[in-house]
């Protein structure tokens, strides 16, 4: 005998309250997996942390504000879960802070006016369509003196911008039927992540929590995943309330069928965006594009930061075999070359890493004496990083000589490797200002001279190779 209405909604609500207890703390199981582990998990979570605050400061910074957050929301329903919570995360804080503690204790303990100087830019950066969107509407709501600053007003513009407009409606009425519905803890949990997001967004672009400069808008953007997850299941169970099973399966498979239709189109699309002509058939296109998951897609196929080939593998293995551990080599951004400190385990003249914030003079002062011994040329490069190097020029300039090629992948060795020969700094504001930007990248010249000399202009650093 069928449900009558009523009943398939009582259905429907307790589907999404069993769906909540079960998607609520495992949606965020880097806050709930801890109070259950043993000694292993979080000896080894230790080790994750001290990485992470090492190599990456930024997803640490904003964890450091969600944590407490998300911890007392889960020992409100459980008292015990504090004494769980305050050991386990004891040994993880013990582990981490014994294996950072020796790069720590030479870190700077203010933030240097360069890196205030270069976030601030940096954020404006990736607001700049927020902006963009904020001005009119601000303007026609009679708050035109507040267009152009970055605040709390600016905050659902960006959202719009950063999770694209299909997913902004289905995360507010998401939440919105949770809450009318039935109040559990996941829609408790992914309200207090929208919160804390709201709060981080805010103290980040006027620069007023502790370590804003770390609070980068698209990275501190993750937090809100695991709110639209939550936001998904409430409506999924909303919706099995008042439509068949079939009717939502039919939906599904078209919906599938249309997302594996949008990956064929995109993957032609390896650089760069699907959209870049403005017009009204273009706003259609990216809202279609968003509906059916294409922005899955463009992250999958998109290789702007990571054009690696086979080839470049390749010339990896030689360069362990070949090249002194000693060895500096010189690279391109945007290509394979960005991957030799990683995957051949030698240094280069330009590394890019978090902590050059903090130590600009003493890297600065490092590339002036240092030698550059190779040049790294990748097998592919990303057109949005213009290459400082090239084989083509290097192929012309005597200083230098071809010693490994698979395919495209070149190496070559600076025949005099003098300390300065290859490399001339400028200052460290503008090094730090153009580093890690596209935009600033694009501004780079390369001029080739018949082999007299190699001049390049990248990233704030002036290069040379004398004839």
């Amino acid at each position: 005998m069928p449900e009558t209405r009523s009943g398939s909604n009582a259905g429907a609500v307790r589907r999404c309250s069993s769906l909540q207890r079960s998607s609520s703390w495992s949606s965020g199981t880097g806050f709930a997996l801890p109070s259950l582990a043993g000694p292993a998990f979080l000896t080894r979570l230790g080790f994750l942390s001290a990485a992470a605050l090492l190599t990456h400061q930024l997803p640490v910074a904003s964890f450091l504000y969600l944590f407490p957050a998300v911890a007392a929301l889960q020992a409100g329903r459980d008292r015990a879960a504090w004494i769980r919570i305050a050991r386990n995360g004891a040994v993880v804080f013990a582990v981490a802070l014994a294996l950072a503690t020796p790069f720590l204790a030479r870190s700077p303990r203010s933030i240097p006016p360069e890196v205030a100087a270069w976030a601030r830019d940096w954020f404006r950066l990736e607001t700049e369509a927020a902006l963009r969107l904020q001005a009119p509407a601000l303007h026609a709501l009679g708050a035109g003196r507040l267009a152009g600053d970055l605040g709390l007003q600016t905050w659902p513009f960006y959202v719009i911008t950063y999770l694209g407009v299909p997913a902004l409606a289905l995360l507010v009425l998401g939440l919105a039927a949770c809450w009318l519905r039935r109040r559990g803890p996941a829609t408790t949990f992914a309200t207090v992540l929208v919160a804390v997001h709201v709060i981080l967004f805010t103290g980040a672009v006027t620069e007023k929590l502790p370590l804003w400069p770390s609070l980068y808008p698209t990275r501190i953007g993750i937090w809100l995943a695991p709110a639209l997850a939550v936001a998904l299941a409430g409506l999924g169970s909303l919706a099995l309330g008042y439509a068949g099973r079939r009717a939502l399966v039919a939906a599904g498979i078209l919906w599938l069928g249309l997302f594996a239709a949008e990956g064929f189109r995109l993957s032609a699309y390896q650089f760069g965006t699907a959209y870049s002509k403005p017009g009204r058939k273009y706003v259609v296109g990216i809202l279609a594009n968003e509906s059916v998951g294409g922005a899955f897609w463009v992250a999958t196929f998109s290789r702007d930061n990571a054009v690696l080939t086979p080839n470049d593998l390749q010339a990896f293995s030689w360069v362990r075999e070949h090249t002194p551990p000693s060895a500096v080599f010189a690279t391109n951004t945007g290509d394979g070359g960005e991957l030799v400190a990683a995957v051949a385990h030698r240094s280069v003249i330009n590394p890019h890493f978090n902590l050059l914030f903090f130590y600009t003079r003493e890297v600065e002062d490092w590339q002036r004496r240092t030698p550059i011994n190779y040049i790294y040329v990748g097998s592919e490069a990303s057109p949005d990083y213009p290459r400082q190097y090239t084989a083509e020029a290097l192929d012309r300039d005597p200083a230098v000589e071809l010693v490994f090629r698979a395919g495209e992948a070149r190496v070559y060795q600076v025949k005099r490797p003098l300390p300065g020969a290859y490399f001339k700094s400028a200052s460290s504001r503008k090094a730090l200002r153009e580093s890690g930007t596209a935009r600033e990248n694009k501004r780079n010249n390369v001029v080739n001279g018949d082999g007299q000399a190699l001049r390049l202009q990248a990233n704030g650093v002036a290069v040379h190779a004398p004839a």
